[in-house]
């Protein structure tokens, strides 16, 4: 009776189910209707057909002959939708509005955006992978990802985003979806994909659950053939499809099929995605998903190999679905389609319900009232200073530490060990080894993957005089066919030192990678920093010094004793914390008037160079240097090139016995001039510290450097900063 009564109430209506449990609210519903009516009486039978098919457009500067090419096929066709494939932020929204302006109809614009549109967008932030994710135990921060995700859809004119990835990642050897995964359990996965999703929608975004019935214990890659998933419909039911049962209750937009062979839904052994038994039986009749049902790419090997490519469409219309996404032919597949039509193979009834779902999307995302993509400043507006930050805490707040012998981590007296840091993946280190280098003095040591013995046995050599070893393997792969990116022999020789030495181990990869160090009890501990990014790096060895605390757990296991939801816990950050303004909720563009008076300081000759350091509640959200490196640096700090930055920060105090813990150092006095000649306000009452550390070397021409006035003024626009933060708070 239930299903009966939605029947009618939609066949009055013609309208298709509610795109999800959202429903459009009861004052819109006449709307939207007359807005599909009124596209749908101007649509001719091969418009209809064609609203169906979503094609890919490149957007870059060698593609120009493919966008001319795409806009020829929207004005001659009138196609859907269009999915960016590959982009540059500067011929972007011209390009998209240039397109927009060939269609009859407003098209909805898709991306496959997974970390955002860094995904396929040149010179844009990429938020962390999925498996990231998974290690949070915060899913209110996934949210806000999924937030930010679809303020950077909006801001291109992209109304559906083809995430999240909810296929539950339980088989290691996985080539396709592995750190696309939430990783291997599926009420994990399932309020990581909710929260992503709720995310994107919030900010009026199409959001899209794959791959359908679940990708995630594969070790194929249906781009390049039919992976078979050979289980029972009691463990598809239970496990795979778990996720996608979750995000269906809480209003998913759409769903996504993928190409895959499931004995246990066809025994015909056709892709799921051309099969009637998955897209309409199970997906329709049994879940009862009402949203928008989408192809994955028609163009994969998966399905191309078992149905030729100018038939693939049809089929996939007759199975069910309703979007057709990246055919390889689109004129050819609506001319197939359109013949099957008028020879009754295809109902119109069958069509003119699919294009009023696809109109109805696009009403759903704001296409009834279509406007074109403002064409200035999309770079800085995808790239703007919140979503650093939140990509900051998110990835803070994923690091796991496996385990951590006799409490090593954080390091409690530096200054009392010889440091060294191994750089495995030459170069890809740099963040890493900058942040360490603001705690402690630290001697580096690089090699590549696939280096000779007689290198690795200069190097043990090298490495005798030192009490604590760092190794940050940054080279790495996601993909299982390579290794994870570790080679042998590199690991062999880690694994090696650790017998021997206190030996730490980051992994800036896959958490799979670790296998392939073999016995990992020996290191003296052990962290997943997940992605080798500026912000794994930075965070990461801020946790080995207590900058931060670790926090996250493992969303995979690994082998019997690291098993999903290993990490051990901290409490709570022991050492100065480095973080961007807008983590604290300052302004960092406000405190460019503090560079602003540096540069004036050095320009009227004062110093030769400086360092500013501010720290808000053990916080350092300012750490620039200036101008020239001073002769006469304090112990322990490091010089750079370019004849910019002569140090990283203060630390060299706590060598030199100022102070073991970076928030102690200032508590008796107000001012303080150091032999270096370094100035410190503290004001307690705002828990504000700036310490401004002038270069003293002599400035060009044997000039003596004059005496500083710039400092009062930089303390006094921190503390103007500071304040207007504690009255919006």
């Amino acid at each position: 009776m239930k299903r009966l009564i939605f029947f009618l109430f939609t066949f009055c209506l013609f309208l298709p189910p509610a795109v999800d449990a959202r429903e459009i609210p009861q004052a819109q519903r006449r709307e939207a209707q007359r807005w599909v009516d009124s596209i749908m009486h101007t649509l001719s039978l091969r418009q209809r057909i064609a609203q169906l098919f979503v094609v890919p457009v490149y957007i870059a500067g060698r593609y120009h002959t493919h966008l001319d090419s795409i806009g020829r096929l929207v004005e001659a066709e009138q196609v859907g939708g269009v999915i960016v494939m590959k982009a540059q932020p500067s011929p972007y929204p011209a390009a998209i509005n240039g397109l927009q302006r060939r269609s009859r109809i407003p098209l909805l614009v898709a991306i496959d955006g997974e970390w955002g549109a860094g995904m396929r967008m040149d010179s844009v932030l990429n938020f962390p992978r999925q498996m990231l994710l998974g290690a949070l135990r915060d899913n209110t921060l996934v949210e806000k990802m999924g937030e930010a995700i679809g303020e950077q859809c909006r801001r291109m004119g992209i109304h559906l985003n083809f995430a999240p990835v909810v296929d539950v990642n339980n088989n290691p050897d996985n080539p396709v979806i592995n750190v696309r995964s939430f990783g291997e359990d599926k009420y994990n996965v399932a309020e990581k994909g909710k929260a992503y999703m709720q995310g994107m929608q919030n900010r009026g975004v199409l959001a899209c659950a794959k791959h359908f019935p679940g990708h995630g214990d594969t070790n194929q890659d249906s781009h390049k053939a039919l992976p078979a998933i050979p289980h029972t419909l009691e463990r598809l039911d239970s496990l795979e499809l778990f996720p996608f049962k979750t995000l269906m209750e809480n209003g998913v937009d759409a769903v996504m099929v993928a190409h895959l062979q499931i004995p246990a839904y066809d025994t015909l052994l056709r892709p799921s995605t051309l099969s009637p038994a998955v897209v309409s039986r199970l997906l329709r009749d049994e879940l009862e998903f009402g949203g928008l049902v989408i192809t994955d790419a028609l163009e994969m090997k998966g399905v191309t190999a078992n149905a030729h490519e100018d038939t693939v469409a049809l089929l996939a219309l007759l199975a069910g679905n309703d979007v057709l996404l990246m055919p390889n032919n689109v004129s050819t597949a609506i001319d197939v389609i359109e013949q099957a039509v008028q020879e009754g193979k295809v109902s119109m009834y069958k069509v003119d319900i699919k294009c009023r779902k696809m109109l109805l999307a696009k009403y759903r995302a704001g296409l009834s009232d279509y406007r074109p993509v403002p064409e200035t400043g999309l770079a800085d507006d995808l790239n703007n200073a919140a979503h650093r930050a939140l990509n900051c805490r998110l990835t803070e707040k994923a690091l796991t530490l496996l385990h951590n012998r006799d409490d090593l981590l954080p390091l409690r007296r530096p200054d009392t060990l010889k440091i060294a840091c191994i750089e495995i993946g030459e170069g890809d280190g740099a963040f890493f080894q900058r942040q360490l280098r603001s705690y402690a003095a630290v001697d580096v040591f690089s090699i590549n993957p696939g280096v000779g013995a007689d290198t690795l046995l200069a190097l043990q050599e090298q490495l005798a005089p030192y009490d604590l070893i760092i190794a940050g393997y940054h080279r790495t792969d996601a993909r299982p066919q390579y290794g994870f990116g570790v080679d042998s022999l590199s690991a062999q020789f880690i694994t090696g030192l650790a017998a021997h030495k206190k030996v730490i181990l980051d992994f800036f990869g896959t958490p799979y990678g670790i296998k392939k160090f073999g016995d990992t009890q020996n290191f003296a501990a052990l962290v997943v920093s997940y992605s080798n990014s500026q912000a794994a790096q930075e965070r990461s060895a801020q946790l080995l010094f207590g900058g931060v605390a670790a926090q996250g757990r493992l969303p995979v296991s690994i082998d019997s004793l690291q098993v999903f939801g290993s990490g051990v816990q901290q409490a709570a950050p022991v050492r100065l914390h480095y973080v961007l303004p807008e983590e604290i909720g300052l302004s960092g563009a406000r405190l460019q008037v503090i560079d602003t008076l540096v540069a004036q300081a050095i320009r009227k000759q004062v110093t030769p160079g400086a360092q500013v350091l501010a720290i808000y509640k053990g916080q350092v959200f300012y750490n620039k240097s200036f101008g020239v490196p001073s002769s006469g640096a304090l112990p322990g700090f490091v010089a750079y090139g370019g004849g910019r930055a002569f140090s990283d920060s203060l630390v060299a105090l706590s060598a030199k016995g100022y102070a073991h813990n970076h928030g102690n150092y200032f508590k008796s006095r107000r001012w303080l001039d150091f032999s270096s000649g370094a100035l410190c306000w503290k004001d307690t009452q705002r828990e504000l510290t700036v310490i401004f550390l002038p270069s003293h070397s002599a400035l060009p021409g044997g000039k003596k450097t004059k005496k500083l006035r710039a400092f009062p003024k930089i303390f006094s626009e921190f503390k103007r900063t500071v304040d207007e933060l504690r009255i919006r708070n």
